[in-house]
């Protein structure tokens, strides 16, 4: 798969061209990987597609965030994000505080994946922080051993998000 022009736009450079545009594969993500590498891989899918696809259970230690209209698309509850810091897995990105410039993402969210945090005695951790983030629906998502599972408010503009089937534990 020859690299695509989004992808150029975006400055991202794909690792193995084997993988279709989208596939985090492509971008580096792997489950042997770096917590790290990971990150850097998944947030390279996610500023260069609409759809990525999470095929495995991939670790992270840092916030992924989430451009316009991204949407993340998982195989059942073995794939998706194993988060080892305290703080957001999944944020609307360029959120900042509404004394501020109010950034907000529009048209995002994901199916058929599991967030696993570090657990409770990580303090601050939130599965999906969805302050600034506007009409986001997520499906048949998994959280466990995270503080927190969604945040909202805070000042921030969160209109019209959508969840359903989500367990949160």
């Amino acid at each position: 798969y020859p690299k695509t022009a989004a992808e150029s736009s975006a400055g991202v450079t794909p690792v193995s061209y084997s993988y279709p545009p989208g596939d985090v594969r492509r971008y580096g993500a792997a489950t042997s990987a770096s917590a790290s590498v990971n990150v850097t891989a998944i947030q390279s899918a996610l500023d260069s597609n609409d759809t990525i696809e999470l095929w495995e259970n991939y670790p992270t230690n840092a916030a992924l965030f989430m451009n316009d209209n991204n949407f993340i698309q998982g195989r059942g509850r073995n794939t998706g994000l194993t988060t080892s810091h305290a703080g957001a897995a999944i944020a609307g990105k360029s959120v900042t505080a509404a004394s501020g410039t109010n950034v907000r993402r529009y048209s995002g969210g994901g199916r058929d994946f599991k967030i696993t945090g570090p657990g409770r005695a990580t303090g601050g951790g939130i599965a999906l922080d969805m302050r600034g983030c506007t009409m986001f629906k997520w499906w048949g998502l998994l959280v466990t051993g995270i503080e927190t599972g969604v945040y909202h408010g805070d000042g921030y503009s969160s209109y019209y998000n959508e969840y359903h089937g989500c367990d949160i534990t």
